[in-house]
């Protein structure tokens, strides 16, 4: 292998950047590339001179796209990109294009403390900062991968010190029946209000307002959150949806047969553009509608769209644009009093 070769070669074109993808394996009998903007299909790679493999695509400017080779029908990084990012199914190489400006690093709380509880078999991990007494509550789904991918309880921390956001309580709740629990089950919604909300209460003085309560959960969880503040607004009146996977529910019948106070409802719903299509059919179309439906019912709805794919360092990214949304100017707080201790 020539010194300097390297993957994936970026070149600056009109509409933003062209990546060559390049994989060296003379072995190889196969090598396909896979990643967000492809929606996880497996693209076969072209086999040039040498045993290397090669695929090239456009991307927008600014974009970000994690991927993999799957070399003879197993999944590998590129080995010539040091740039990855961890994730529920393992880690993926990334592909930056020149525009993109990653997130601030993630980091372990400096302040606040971690304590974990097991409530009915959930796994909760409660995030306390250095001051609880009234503070907000953030419920996060997929509690674990939250912690640990997309580094929220650091996240908090950081931005708590700064000032960017109140003192605030964040319980992360790890699924037991993932599909089942997050898309609009009744059951699991009446649980984190009935149950999980006081338990937390009675040891921690959280603020009582549901004005002041959370939900926030990535695809199936961002299904999760949303059906959360639509059937328990009692309970829960902020949600951060993070790519919610709508197609998986009607959220049309769904809308008409709750009646929350729906402009008490405050929804921060966020998408990639290289989540257009996962898995063979649409997934991006049906959050843009999702969006424009919530806001025509009369919920206060901030929709991010990035040009990024379906995975916590994209999700971690926007964090702190759903936090101070939620937090801030959902609460009313103006920035003087936001990091007061």
């Amino acid at each position: 292998m020539a010194s300097g070769f390297r993957s994936p070669l970026v070149e600056a074109t009109p509409a933003g950047g062209r990546a060559t993808f390049r994989y060296h394996d003379p072995a190889a009998r196969s090598v396909a590339f896979t990643s967000d903007a492809t929606g996880f299909a497996e693209i076969p790679m072209e086999r040039a001179e040498g045993g290397v493999w090669t695929y090239a695509r456009e991307y927008p400017r600014g974009a970000r796209d994690e991927y993999r080779f799957i070399v003879d029908g197993e999944g590998r990084l590129d080995p010539l990109n040091d740039h990855y990012a961890p994730g529920g199914f393992g880690p993926r190489s990334e592909c930056r294009l020149p525009g993109y400006e990653p997130p601030r690093p993630v980091t372990l709380p400096i302040l606040g403390t971690m304590v974990q509880r097991t409530i009915d078999g959930h796994v909760v991990d409660v995030y306390l900062p250095p001051r609880v007494e009234g503070a907000p509550l953030l419920v996060v789904a997929d509690g674990h991968d939250y912690v640990w991918f997309a580094g929220l309880p650091g996240l908090l921390d950081v931005m708590i010190r700064e000032g960017t956001i109140p003192p605030t309580v964040a319980a992360f709740v790890s699924p037991v029946r993932r599909e089942l629990e997050y898309h609009a089950n009744d059951a699991y919604v009446d649980w984190m209000a009935d149950t999980l909300l006081p338990s937390i209460a009675t040891d921690v003085p959280i603020s009582p307002d549901p004005a002041a309560h959370g939900l926030i959960g990535a695809s199936s969880g961002g299904v999760f959150a949303t059906y959360g503040v639509l059937r328990r607004p009692d309970a829960f009146r902020l949600a951060g949806v993070q790519s919610p996977a709508y197609r998986a529910v009607d959220l049309g019948a769904i809308v008409k047969r709750v009646e929350p106070p729906w402009s008490s409802l405050r929804i921060h719903v966020d998408g990639g553009r290289l989540e257009m299509e996962i898995g063979g059919a649409p997934y991006l179309p049906h959050i843009r509608r999702g969006v424009a439906l919530l806001r025509a019912v009369g919920a206060t709805v901030q929709y991010n769209e990035v040009d990024e794919g379906h995975n916590y360092t994209n999700w971690r990214g926007r964090l702190p644009s759903v936090l101070t949304w939620l937090l801030c100017a959902g609460l009313g707080l103006p920035a003087a009093r936001q990091g007061s201790q």
